[in-house]
């Protein structure tokens, strides 16, 4: 963004001779083995605390929550160490070290036996509770595993995408640069699945305590495949001045809030400008934020320099743009978090697949949990797709040429109501096949390979979706503030899941009211899952015109007539 030269000076000055496609596998790997230790090991986590800590199933679950809150929510610190103090690398490098001490720690709880409480009782069948020492060192490893979250997830993203913006290379990885999110976030969860799959398998077959050695063994591999690419890296320096200007932006915007601007909005000279910058006035757009660059008595607000002698009262017009460019972000993200909502919701599939048929032979039957997978599956089969033949088919036959990041969100969103619908009717159909005159099947006649158009939709809205979301963050940050940019996306998924909480609640309590059954009875039969889904498809579609109103609304009519073709086709 203009008015952030230091911050691409130092971008050129990193990038020399640097970067590149080939630095992406040292990346990967950490991101993929992170990925493992939070989220990969949750899966399985609630045995663990119930078998071998002797916890209550809710006091486990709680915990278990608490954990994969502050995996994500402790991203946006990362972030802001990344951009402000530390640098990306030194905090990856950080985030791999508490990563790999967190499984070490962990495998300690299994292989130690005092670290945890003493087997059952097979006589009196009397468990003893884990100790508070125990219990601490159990959670520990928890934190430092989140700690690692923290670090990682903001800004591998961010630092891949560093190495093509400023690579050895620069002219042939700009092209592949707009590319980027969508390969690297099918790749990273190709092989966090393939990951998580063995770990679990081995989990199953081998006990917790190979299981918790493999994970740190990993762990530890990929940090040390990591510091050896370091030669490789693009390594920009952090750069709080970015921050800060947006600080200061604000901060000034709400100081100068009673006075008036010019009526003549294109008077130049009012606004407090670099002298070579290409921006000297400031738009129209969130026009209260204006006041922040208006020169009140240049005397007293500029020194002989062209500086301003109270920054935090008079900013720059690249920063009130910047500024506005962040804001921006908001809708979008929103948008983003609601899109989550409904994605997860697709793991009422494990419910619907056990009340179904799942053989695909007579001997081989497919297990209820496996289905959910179909969406990963999806998801990278339609990145090739659209990387491969659709990009390119708009690219050469289209006047508009490659889809707009909007356009794209906006598809993934009709995407998301057509697979919520789909849900919706395919349960309505598994619910009458099972439940007729009020008496229950034994047998299940309707196949569960109806599931998969669900999925499959689930897959392809994620898959175009959340790619351009990366993309549309990374570019409307300060370079300075990439890996916080990256980080509003894990807040997304994060705010998702609350929020899904939330809905779960109220709709539980609302329906059962009165004592009548819930939408989400604990027996699927009972409830009715298929109105439960027609809601989220009507949530999304409220979101869907929720994001189309804010682009609309955003926009002068001049901006409006130059870019309605590029973002809305």
């Amino acid at each position: 963004m203009e008015g952030f030269q230091e911050q691409d000076r130092l971008i050129e000055e990193a990038s020399d001779q640097k970067g590149g496609l080939r630095t992406l596998p040292f990346i990967l790997v950490v991101d993929c083995f992170e990925e493992l230790a939070s989220a990969g090991l949750l899966l399985n986590m609630i045995l663990y605390l119930v078998n071998d800590y002797h916890m209550e199933v809710a006091a486990a679950t709680s915990l278990l929550y608490l954990w994969s809150a502050l995996s994500s929510f402790l991203p946006i610190f990362g972030a802001y160490a990344a951009d402000a103090h530390f640098g990306r690398f030194r905090v990856l490098v950080c985030g791999s070290i508490c990563s790999f001490l967190g499984l070490v720690v962990l495998w300690l709880t299994s292989a130690v036996p005092l670290a945890r409480p003493a087997p059952c009782d097979q006589v009196s069948n009397n468990c003893k509770p884990p100790t508070q020492v125990q219990l601490a060192v159990l959670v520990s490893s928890f934190v430092l595993i989140s700690l690692g979250a923290g670090c990682n997830r903001s800004n591998t993203t961010a630092f891949g995408a560093d190495q093509l913006a400023g690579g050895e290379n620069p002219s042939e990885d700009e092209g592949f640069l707009q590319s980027f999110f969508n390969w690297y976030y099918a790749a990273s969860g190709i092989l966090s699945f393939l990951s998580v799959t063995t770990i679990v398998y081995i989990q199953d077959h081998f006990g917790w305590t190979v299981a918790f050695a493999v994970s740190s063994i990993l762990m530890f591999l990929a940090a040390v495949v990591f510091l050896v690419g370091s030669p490789l890296f693009v390594k920009v320096k952090a750069n709080s001045s970015a921050i800060t200007g947006l600080a200061q932006a604000l901060v000034a915007a709400f100081k100068a809030r009673h006075l008036k601007l010019p009526h003549n909005s294109t008077e130049e000279a009012c606004y407090h400008h670099d002298k070579d910058s290409k921006i000297t006035k400031p738009s129209n757009k969130l026009r209260c934020l204006n006041k922040a660059c208006l020169i009140k008595d240049p005397e007293d607000d500029i020194n002989s320099n062209g500086l301003a002698l109270k920054p935090w009262e008079l900013c720059k017009v690249e920063q009130v743009e910047a500024l506005k460019s962040v804001i921006e972000v908001g809708p979008v993200w929103i948008s983003g978090t609601i899109l989550f909502l409904n994605l997860n919701q697709i793991a009422i599939v494990v419910l619907q697949a056990e009340t179904m048929d799942r053989h695909i032979t007579s001997s081989i039957e497919i297990p209820p949990a496996f289905f959910s997978m179909f969406t990963i599956v999806s998801l990278a089969l339609f990145i090739m797709l659209y990387e491969q033949i659709i990009s390119p088919f708009f690219d050469n036959h289209s006047k508009i040429g490659r889809l707009s990041l909007v356009t794209r969100m906006i598809i993934g969103l009709v995407l998301t109501c057509l697979a919520m619908a789909a849900a919706a009717l395919v349960e309505n159909a598994r619910r009458k096949t099972t439940v007729e005159g009020g008496a229950r099947r034994t047998v299940h006649t309707m196949s569960a390979m109806w599931l998969l158009p669900q999925l499959v939709l689930c897959g392809a809205a994620e898959g175009i979706s959340t790619g351009a979301q990366l993309e549309y963050y990374y570019f409307h940050f300060p370079k300075g503030m990439s890996s916080i940019a990256m980080a509003l996306f894990t807040l997304e998924n994060a705010f998702g899941g609350l929020l899904g909480s939330l809905v779960v609640h109220v709709v539980n309590s609302v329906t059962s009211y009165g004592g009548r059954v819930s939408w989400l009875a604990s027996d699927i039969n009972e409830g009715h899952y298929d109105y439960y889904c027609a809601l989220h498809g009507g949530l999304g579609l409220l979101n869907l015109l929720f994001l189309v109103c804010c682009l609309i609304l955003g926009r002068s009519k001049e901006e409006m007539t130059e870019e309605l073709k590029e973002n809305l086709l």
